[in-house]
């Protein structure tokens, strides 16, 4: 028994450092996207953590208004890498890839328990393809997307008690805790009671015995979301504002799902962002044949009655599709969000498929002795090659915005993001190009104006950059950043009167910005109120103790206001 213990300990560490080493060239991405309104700029992240106001207000999950999420334990891990790496995203991302490497042994923890094998080897195939699998990595880089990673590790975790633990109180109290810590992460850790009835149902477990484990599961969710409605004002999974109707979502999402399924067995076209078209009608053509809801509805429908018919005859058939369909369920069904498909949505799904894989593996080398060890190994390699090669492309942001761009032409954040990393790398006039044309085929997005306001602000082409700001600030009423900008532009041309009435407009809506304090602080110190500078500065120190250009603003405007002092002082 010892001796089996101590092949499981090695083949698990075996398998988080292979997870971990094919995305170790991931440790040297910046941030993106979300990341810098959710995590590195979020005053909740950076200020005097008030752990009360963590646990009780969903506004703290971002700096922008209107983006009210309840997500306390991702926020307290986002405080963690603040406080001990601060901006520094290579130490978040080492964060990351630590909890990727646990996420992967859990993932072979709870085979090990599904198909009850002494040697482990169909749980081990079942934990290599998935942690070897490309579609990963978004849900590993993205720092905002951190919440999948960490309510994953909370419903594997559970997942895995529930299958371990043969005493009933101590089963209801492991899965209970990792229930509300994987609620806390993220809300679709709801889908943890549905997992474990697959895999009892799949292992044949005698659900009478553990009614008390389900009905205390139930109970913590029914809970969940009362508070979160009673208490917090907030519904579970709604959006912000409706950007389709329900039928129409249901559509583009059967065949955003057959994409789903098609990329989870052959892992190519991968791309920070999908820019997929929606589909209004069951007759409406997709971008390609096989992507239309004529043919991915009842394929999709199928494949469910499938699931629902087959537990008997082939159990971890039904287990596998059954649980990628659970899981992708919460945010790829009827609730219309703003993104329609990503990439990072398929870290838990594809858990299923890892051990619908796996499954099928061992069942085929049964026929042939060394079919199993060469299907492994092939796909194993295949997928640590696309994995590493789509690592080394998360480190350079300019190339990730090349791909997405060849894979969807008309994308208008890859426009965008391509755009501003030209922008950043120097490249002045290939940026100017996308966001002419940024501007020109969204002419309602705020991010096109954005960022022709930025390049003309660094060409000292002041009017046309003040011009592009004022739109984006009426486009975007939930960013901060155009009027950041716009108070920047000010200030450079010394229009101290009009930085400091921007600032405070702004401030307004956006009091959390210690960008915007810092820059009223400017404004102010320059037309000579000190007093009022230094405050303005101590409320951008608040919300940011480690923005050093704060710091040394405040500390020069006291000193003016020290010589200033002495200067009115008779002598």
């Amino acid at each position: 028994m010892s001796g089996d213990k101590n092949i499981a300990l090695a083949a698990a560490a075996g398998i988080f450092l292979l997870a971990v080493a094919l995305r170790l060239p991931t440790i040297n991405s910046p941030f993106f996207y979300d990341d810098f309104h959710v995590a590195v700029n979020n005053p909740a992240v950076t200020g005097k953590m008030n752990i009360s106001d963590i646990f009780t207000d969903p506004s703290a999950f971002s700096s922008r208004p209107g983006r009210r999420m309840y997500r306390p334990i991702t926020l307290l891990s986002y405080v963690l890498c603040f406080r001990l790496f601060g901006t520094n995203p290579l130490g978040w991302h080492a964060f990351n890839l630590l909890f990727h490497g646990i996420a992967a042994m859990l993932v072979f923890g709870v085979a090990l328990r599904i198909f009850s094998e002494k040697s482990g080897r169909t749980a081990a195939v079942a934990a290599l393809l998935w942690s070897s699998h490309p579609l990963l990595n978004e849900a590993v880089v993205y720092q905002a997307a951190r919440s999948s990673l960490l309510s994953a590790i909370a419903v594997l975790a559970g997942v895995y008690f529930h299958l371990s633990i043969k005493n009933e109180w101590r089963r209801i109290s492991a899965v209970g805790a990792c229930l509300i810590i994987g609620l806390g992460c993220k809300e679709t850790a709801v889908v943890t009671p549905v997992l474990m009835l697959l895999c009892d149902i799949s292992c044949k477990s005698d659900l009478r015995n553990r009614c008390r484990t389900y009905a205390s599961t139930g109970l913590l969710i029914v809970l969940y979301l009362i508070f979160r409605r009673a208490v917090l004002s907030v519904d579970t999974f709604a959006v912000s504002q409706p950007v389709r109707s329900v039928v129409s979502n249901l559509l583009t999402q059967a065949t955003i799902g057959a994409a789903y399924l098609s990329r989870a067995f052959w892992p190519v076209s991968l791309s920070i962002e999908w820019d997929w078209p929606e589909a209004h009608s069951i007759l409406q053509p997709g971008f390609r044949w096989y992507f239309s809801p004529l043919i991915d509805v009842p394929f999709l429908l199928l494949l469910i009655l499938c699931v629902a018919f087959s537990f008997r005859r082939y159990p971890f058939f039904a287990l596998g599709l059954g649980w990628f369909f659970a899981a992708i369920a919460p945010e790829s069904s009827i609730i219309p969000l703003v993104q329609a498909a990503n990439e990072r949505r398929l870290y838990l799904p594809l858990v299923g498929i890892a051990f619908l894989g796996g499954k099928a593996i061992q069942l085929a080398s049964e026929r042939k002795r060394y079919f199993g060890l060469a299907a492994t190994l092939t796909l194993v390699v295949c997928f640590s090659a696309i994995t590493l090669s789509d690592s080394n492309r998360w480190s350079n942001g300019e190339v990730q915005w090349e791909i997405t761009l060849e894979n969807s032409p008309s994308s208008m954040r890859g426009l965008h993001n391509l755009a501003a990393a030209r922008l950043d790398a120097g490249k002045i006039e290939a940026a100017e190009k996308l966001y002419t044309k940024l501007r020109s085929d969204y002419p309602g997005y705020a991010g096109g104006y954005m960022g022709l306001g930025r390049l003309y602000l660094r060409k000292g082409r002041f009017d046309d950059a003040e011009v592009n700001f004022i739109e984006a600030t009426r486009l975007d009423l939930n960013n901060d950043t155009p009027w950041i900008n716009l108070v920047q532009v000010y200030i450079v041309q010394k229009r101290w009167p009009e930085a400091e009435n921007t600032a405070r407009k702004a401030l307004e809506v956006f009091s959390r910005s210690p960008l915007l304090w810092n820059n009223l602080g400017v404004a102010l110190a320059s037309q000579g109120k000190l007093e009022d500078a230094i405050k303005a500065f101590d409320s951008a120190l608040e919300l940011n103790p480690r923005y050093e250009n704060a710091a040394r603003n405040r500390a020069n405007a006291v000193d003016d206001l020290k010589n200033r002092n002495l200067n009115k002082t008779p002598r």
